[in-house]
Order: C-alpha cells, then sequence, then structure tokens
C-alpha cells in the first residue's frame, strides 16, 4: 500500500501559499522509523527501509526533498580514488561506485561516465601524484592510470598547457543529483513510507521510552520506535532535543559558477586539481545537463549560518581564478548562474555515527560532506546493519517493495517526448516549448507537478525538469511556468512560491480583475510545405519588417516563425491602460504608443502579405549546410524545414546577474528581469514588488521604473555601476512624468540579500537598501543560440554575430535582423532594419536564380 504525503501543514505559518494541502494530518499510528532530514541520505534510507515490514515516515522543514546540502554539489559520482584508504569513508565510496550505473538506471536518474584527470602542474605535484595513484590503488580502484604531459594534452586540448602530469579517472562519473533524492523518496512513498514535508522538528519527548514522540509545526506530532537524525547542518539541533553527545559542526560552504553549455566542448572529462589538506582544490566538470560546472571553495563559517548560501565577489573571484587554472580559456567564457552550498563539516571527523545517542533507539548521523551523495545507497544499508546490531531493528523483508521507478519516470529534458509524434498527437503540450534555452514543454511542467510528490514551487519544478535553469535563467518562462502553476492547482499568482512559504515571487496585489482562461490549441493542418524560399526566425518587429519588406519585393513563399503565441515579441508585453505609460515612438509620425497598439499596426501590415505564419513553434536546431529548421509546436509537432534563405531576428534578452559580474549574494525569489515584470503586471494583472529596486539605468530601466511606479509601487529606487544614469536626458525627462527614482550611483558591486525573498541590496561600504524586490533591468545581449548551433561566426566572448555589409551572416543564404545584431535598439528602428534587409535577402535569391 502507498505511503502518505503531506505537504506543509502549519496554517498559521504558511498561509496562502501553503504546498498541497493534506487531507489529514498523521495519526496516532506508531511509527517503527522516523527519519529526520530529506537530504539524498535521508531519502535513500527510506527507500532502503521501504524493502522491509517497517512502519516509516520521512521528515523534513522543507518543503521538497532534496532542498539542503544535496541542492548544490559538484554532482560527482566518485569512485574513491583519492579517499583515506581503510575508512568508512573509502569503503562506502568504493562500494557505492560499484553499483552506481545499475542503480540509477533503477532509479531513472541520468549519469555520464565521463571520467576524471587529476592534473599536475609543477614538480612537487607530480610527486603528489605518484602517491595519490598509490592511494587509489590501496583502495582498490585499479584501474586508474598515470599519464604523461603529451598524454594529458591529447585528452583534454584546452588544459593548461603548464601541465606535467596527470592521473586519468576512467569511471568518476556526473549525475542528476537533484533526481536521487526525488527518485528514491518516490520510490519509499510507492512501498508505504509516509512523507510529511514542511513540517520541523521543534521538541521531543517521552525520550526514555518505547515510544518516543516528536512535536513537529502546527501542532504535528509523530510517535516512533527510533529516530534517525540525518538532517545535516541541522543535525546538532535537532541532537540537542534527545540529548545527543556532544559533537561540533559547522557549515562549510563552496561557491560555485555555470557556464553555458555553448562552451561543453571544452573539457571531456572532469579536470581535478592536486588536492590539499583541507579541500579538494576547484575542479572543472562537465555536467550531466550539458554546461559546465567549477568550484567550489572551502569557507568555513559559523554554526548560526545555516542558511548562508551567498555568493561573495572574493569566492567568485577564488572559483574563477582556480578554474582557468586547468582550463585557461574558460575565464573568457559567459556565465549564466553562480550559487553557493553548505555542506556539514564535523570537528571529530566526517561520517560520524552514533547509535543510541544519549537514549536508546536515536540515531546521530553526521559530518557527511562532498561524498555523501555517492555514498548515499550504501550508508543507508550500512546505517540498517548497525540499527539490527545495535538496536534491536527486527527486519521483515517485503517481497512486494518495488526497487524501481517506471520508464516513464525519465525526465524530459533526457528523453524529449516531442521526439514520438504520437505523444505529440496525443497531448499536444508536448509540443509546446515554454523553456526555450532547455527546450522544455509545458506537457513536461504538467507532468512533474502530477508527479507523487506532487512539486508546485519554481524550484521544485526547475529541480525536476530543467526549466529556468538555462543560460536566460527565467527571462522568457518565469511567468509562463507560474501561470501553468496557478492554472494547475487553481491559485492565484500571489500563492505561487520560489520554495514555499514566505518565498512569495509577486506581492499580494492585484492591479485590476483578472480571470484566467485554459490554453487550448487549434488543430493541426493535415499538411504543411517542407520548403520555402525564405524562412524568418522570430515575429517582433524585426521579423515583421522582413516579411512586409520581402512581400513588397515581389518575394512569396515565407514562412515565419515564432515561439510566442501573438506576434510583436517584447512590444505586445505593453498593454494598454488607464494611468498606464506608452513607449514605443514611431519618429516619423511623431506619435507615442503602448506596445500592443504599435504591434497592431505592425500585424496589419503583416496581414496584407501573404506570410504563412507559424507561432508558439520552438526552433530547436538549424543545419547549415542544408538551411534546415527543426521545429517543433502542439499542432505541427516536430518536423524539419528548409529555406533558401533564412533570416534569424531572434531579438535579445538582458543579461542575467552573473553575467553582469558586480552582484553577489543570495539567490532570493523576487527577482525579475523587465520581461517578466511585463508578463506580471500587463499579463497577470499582479504587482511583484511594491518597494522596488531597479538595477540598471538606460532606457528600459526608466520604462520599469514608471511602469512598476504607475501600476502602484511606492518610490522606486535605481542603481548602475555608472556616475550617471545611462538613458539620455530628454528619454529621462519622458519617463519623469510618470516616476521619479530615487537614483544611486554605485562605484563597485553590490549584494542581493534576502534569504527567501529579496528584502535589500548591500553596498561595499556596509550599508543598505531596502526593497521587497529587485528588478534587473536592461545589459541586453543577442539571443544568438541559433546562429552559435548552427556553426555560423560569431564574437567568441560575446556572442554577437559577425555581420556582412549586406546583412549576411558568415554563409551565404543567412541573415540577421534586429536586436540580435547586438546593441540596444528601439522597435521601430529593428522593424525599418528588417525591411532594409529584406532588400538584401531579395537581391541575394536573385542572384541564386541566376546562377542555376
Amino acid at each position: 500500500m502507498p505511503g502518505r504525503l503531506w505537504n506543509g501543514f502549519s496554517p498559521g505559518r504558511l498561509g496562502v501559499a501553503a504546498c498541497p494541502t493534506p487531507d489529514s494530518r498523521p495519526d496516532d499510528t506508531n511509527y517503527d522509523i522516523a527519519i529526520v532530514g530529506a537530504g539524498v541520505v535521508g531519502c535513500a534510507l527510506a527507500c532502503e527501509l521501504s524493502r522491509y515490514r517497517l512502519r516509516t515516515i520521512l521528515i523534513d522543514k522543507n518543503h521538497d526533498v532534496g532542498e539542503g546540502t544535496s541542492k548544490a554539489n559538484s554532482a560527482i559520482i566518485h569512485t574513491g580514488f583519492d579517499a583515506t584508504p581503510g575508512t568508512l569513508e573509502s569503503q562506502l565510496v568504493t562500494g557505492a561506485s560499484l553499483i552506481w550505473p545499475e542503480l540509477a538506471a533503477k532509479l531513472k536518474v541520468p549519469m555520464l561516465q565521463t571520467g576524471a584527470i587529476v592534473l599536475a602542474v609543477d614538480e612537487e605535484q607530480e610527486r603528489t601524484l605518484k602517491l595519490i595513484h598509490r592511494k587509489a590503488l590501496d583502495n582498490g580502484v585499479d584501474d586508474v592510470e598515470l599519464v604523461d604531459a603529451e598524454t594529458a594534452r591529447r585528452l583534454e586540448p584546452h588544459a593548461t598547457p603548464r601541465v606535467r602530469g596527470g592521473l586519468l579517472v576512467p569511471r568518476e562519473s556526473v549525475i542528476d543529483s537533484f533526481g536521487v533524492s526525488i527518485a528514491t523518496t518516490e520510490i519509499a512513498l510507492a512501498n508505504g513510507v509516509d512523507v510529511l514535508l514542511g513540517c520541523g522538528v521543534t521538541a521531543m519527548a517521552d525520550c526514555d521510552s518505547a515510544i518516543k514522540t516528536l512535536k513537529c509545526d502546527g501542532e504535528t506530532v509523530v510517535r516512533t520506535r527510533t529516530v534517525i537524525n540525518v538532517a545535516g547542518l541541522w543535525s546538532r539541533g535537532i541532537a540537542d532535543l534527545y540529548g545527543g553527545q556532544a559533537f561540533e559542526i559547522n557549515p562549510r560552504r563552496g561557491q560555485f559558477l555555470l557556464y553555458d553549455s555553448q562552451c561543453r566542448h571544452m573539457v571531456n572529462r572532469i579536470l581535478l586539481p592536486i588536492p590539499t589538506k583541507t579541500t579538494k582544490g576547484k575542479l572543472v566538470a562537465p555536467t550531466i545537463f550539458g554546461n559546465i560546472l567549477t568550484g567550489p571553495t572551502a569557507e568555513d563559517l559559523p554554526l548560526e549560518a545555516l542558511e548562508d548560501t551567498s555568493t561573495t565577489p572574493e569566492g567568485l573571484e577564488e572559483v574563477a581564478t582556480g578554474a582557468a587554472k586547468l582550463c585557461p580559456e574558460i575565464i573568457d567564457q559567459p556565465t549564466i548562474a553562480a550559487f553557493a552550498g553548505l555542506r556539514c563539516n564535523c570537528e571529530q571527523g566526517s561520517y560520524l555515527i552514533r547509535c543510541n545517542d544519549g537514549h536508546p533507539g536515536f540515531i546521530t548521523v553526521t559530518g557527511i560532506r562532498s561524498t555523501g551523495l555517492t555514498t548515499s545507497p550504501m550508508l543507508a544499508r550500512h546505517l540498517i546493519e548497525q540499527m539490527t546490531k545495535q538496536c534491536d531493528l527486527e527486519l521483515v523483508p517485503n517481497h512486494e517493495a518495488m526497487d524501481a521507478r517506471p520508464e516513464s519516470a525519465w525526465p524530459g529534458w533526457w528523453k524529449k517526448p516531442y521526439d514520438t509524434p504520437a505523444i505529440v498527437s496525443a497531448r499536444p503540450e508536448y509540443g509546446h516549448v515554454i523553456c526555450t534555452c532547455e527546450q522544455i514543454s509545458r506537457g513536461e511542467i504538467l507532468d512533474a507537478m502530477r508527479s507523487p510528490l506532487h512539486p508546485r514551487t519554481l524550484d521544485g519544478l526547475k529541480r525536476r525538469t530543467r526549466a529556468l535553469m538555462g543560460r536566460c535563467q527565467g527571462f522568457n518562462c518565469l511567468a509562463p511556468i507560474a501561470r501553468t502553476v496557478c492554472e494547475h492547482f487553481k491559485l492565484p499568482m500571489q500563492a505561487v512560491t520560489k520554495c514555499g512559504p514566505s518565498s512569495e515571487i509577486v506581492s499580494a496585489v492585484q492591479t485590476s480583475p483578472f480571470e484566467r482562461t485554459a490554453i487550448s490549441y487549434p488543430k493541426a493542418p493535415a499538411e504543411i510545405p517542407t520548403h520555402y524560399r525564405v524562412a524568418i526566425v522570430g515575429a517582433g518587429p524585426a521579423g515583421i519588417g522582413v516579411a512586409v519588406g520581402l512581400a513588397r519585393s515581389g518575394v512569396e513563399s515565407v514562412v515565419l516563425i515564432e515561439r510566442a503565441d501573438t506576434l510583436g515579441g517584447v512590444p505586445a508585453k505593453y498593454e494598454p491602460k488607464r494611468g498606464g505609460v506608452p513607449t514605443f515612438v514611431i519618429p516619423s509620425r511623431g506619435r507615442i504608443l503602448y506596445g500592443r497598439q504599435y504591434v497592431d499596426l505592425l500585424a496589419g501590415k503583416l496581414d496584407r502579405t501573404s506570410t504563412v505564419r507559424h507561432l508558439n513553434t520552438q526552433v530547436l536546431d538549424a543545419g547549415l549546410n542544408d538551411k534546415s529548421l527543426t521545429i517543433v509546436s502542439p499542432t505541427l509537432g516536430k518536423r524539419t524545414i528548409t529555406a533558401d534563405a533564412i533570416i534569424l531576428a531572434c531579438g535579445s534578452r538582458e543579461q542575467t546577474r552573473a553575467e553582469r559580474g558586480w552582484i553577489s549574494g543570495s539567490r532570493p525569489a523576487r527577482v525579475f528581469h523587465t520581461m517578466q515584470l511585463l508578463d506580471l503586471l500587463d499579463g497577470d494583472h499582479c504587482l511583484p514588488s511594491i518597494a522596488p529596486v531597479v538595477i540598471g539605468s538606460d532606457l528600459i530601466a526608466w520604462s520599469a521604473a514608471a511602469k512598476l511606479k504607475a501600476a502602484g509601487a511606492d518610490q522606486v529606487a535605481m542603481l548602475d555601476l555608472c556616475a550617471r544614469p545611462k538613458s539620455p536626458f530628454l528619454s529621462r525627462l519622458y519617463f519623469k512624468r510618470w516616476c521619479r527614482p530615487a537614483w544611486r550611483s554605485v562605484n563597485s558591486g553590490v549584494t542581493m540579500e534576502g534569504t527567501t525573498s529579496a528584502t535589500g541590496i548591500g553596498f561595499r561600504d556596509g550599508t543598505s537598501l531596502m526593497c521587497d524586490g529587485v528588478i534587473l533591468s536592461g545589459m541586453l545581449v543577442p539571443n544568438s543560440e541559433l546562429i552559435v548551433s548552427a556553426g555560423l561566426d560569431v564574437i567568441h566572448s560575446d556572442r554577437i554575430p559577425l555581420v556582412g555589409l549586406n546583412h549576411s551572416l558568415s554563409e551565404a543564404g543567412w541573415f540577421a535582423a534586429g536586436n540580435v545584431i547586438g546593441g540596444f535598439h528601439s522597435a521601430h528602428w529593428c522593424y525599418r532594419h528588417g525591411k532594409k534587409m529584406a532588400r538584401s535577402v531579395a537581391g541575394y535569391l536573385d542572384q541564386s536564380e541566376r546562377r542555376t
């Protein structure tokens, strides 16, 4: 019989933002085992215990499993080659590394054996390398190999030229570390383990009795014979509740940098430095998701800093410098995210395990650090073995227990559902790509919300689907995903959270009545052409301008492909409303319009052409030689079309905080880009922030400040890394009609403050600016991903395409229009640029016909 799931039942604390409301509380059942802590170890233990006929409950204060240390690590399955021989950690790591390939397949968790190479860059490190080789052999890892400098450089061409030798470790692997905790808990739940999330343990009673009492948030009571404390950094506090023996722990912070998938080719294996006595150093590693990860630092923090996962300028600089020692070229690559994790450092040593700690029936497990992910299945078995010996635990096998998840549990980012035509035909939402960076469909978001643990926080969905994790960090998909959560759970936008209560993504202010309508998809056409004269990617002002210009030049058989479900790009986000801010200018007519009014004018021009339109259609890939585009949509499914000429009018986006390079700190909720702000303000009629700070000072930032003020925000603050605002004086003068932001010049970086939601901006002089939301505005970068993936030339560091005099890209028949060419240009400039470029395309087609 499946177990029961409760999530977030502390009504006074959770309020409207509570995760799925339970239909009951844990009853008076006396459990055999209560596991406190749903990290990777606690979840693995619950899964292993579910193989026996025991009444088990898994408890965590967070609203999803794996929310603590387990969510921020290097995601490596270690072989144990460098562990201290003879230790428990060495035995567990070595044993676990052998079972992980089969286990990952059962869990339906993606895993890839990349191998690793430890690099020595000086004579002393060469000597240490030989000692590590001997240690690996002593640990039973006998497939390692010492290689010379020439071999190391051949295996890793982008590694440092200073390399003098290396140790090749073939079985080191990377894995979806998020998926491990999720998968093991889902199996445990299916086998009868109860799961209680969003409910922290606050007190314990009857510790000397056979049945112990755990008092949790919301007056919840759990009674159990045995308590296993695997609460990680909170293990000291939990041990104090039952009088466990003394041990000293502290958070050890590790900061990481994550690089775009477009530089994945730079490493084939995990690049490891020679370790020191305190840390394994800063690695450069491929991820299972196709990125490159560098880090971590090793910063010991005081025990009270249990949630300090903020990044620091010094830490990120240390990571970047350390990574460059292994792979110098990485220093010029764009980062898409910076984050930090905390691991549990124990003064008494790693893998501290005490049975009957303080009282009979209490087991303390702490000091599990960087190898916890690897050892979790073997550690679970070891703990059960110890409990049978020391706690008189009786084990009766549950022959009905499952040990694997179904095939349907593979994540969509690993096995794309739209690759199977029948699936999209049956469920069109699999063809509706909602996260364009990672190409994640709406169907996958819905599947995640329907999965056994029923996640509804954005972080929970992110870890299951990869949405919000791409290069734009939610620039395009945050609002649509939040909208999908609202539709599925029938919630208002104000109830959607990043990671649980107090991390609501918008303030509880609705600017006007709003009724949400369900998404429906039109019927698929019988057939569409597979070849066109011209294919245009992007239906913003530039793309529409190209289509209009081609029609005036007499070019027919033109298709316009747009990933949104409406024409117009960013201008379509600006809704005409009373008291609103019109921001789009037609210089030749001296008119200032709302964005949607401007789009209506352009759409009218497009209607007078014969251009075929495919909206809500994502371009998955582009083929350079045959000028092909692989597309997917809810109505068409996945298809490939070709054209004589392809125009990329993909627009631009705003830089993420990692790309800006001067914003460190925590990663709280209510940090938006202007696109997300527009989506929420005009798409959902919600005010994201009442006391906002706008980071940026160009025209887009002033527009964002004006819209916030017009929607009802209090005084808007604006800051930027410059002496005076970047927006021209006349533009600022125009927007001052709606908003006079409080301006502050920043000489160096700033720090984002707030654990769950943004609460302020910290400055280097120690002062802070209080707020309840932050807008990252302006600083545009081109959406040049298709240009790069097609193999067209770009400026390496900025990904700006190289454009010729006739608007052509580096290969004949490929063109770019609008903001994708780099820089900031107004909507009407992009429209006129598209029209002008159309003449170049028409000329190219004429020349091609003559040559033919």
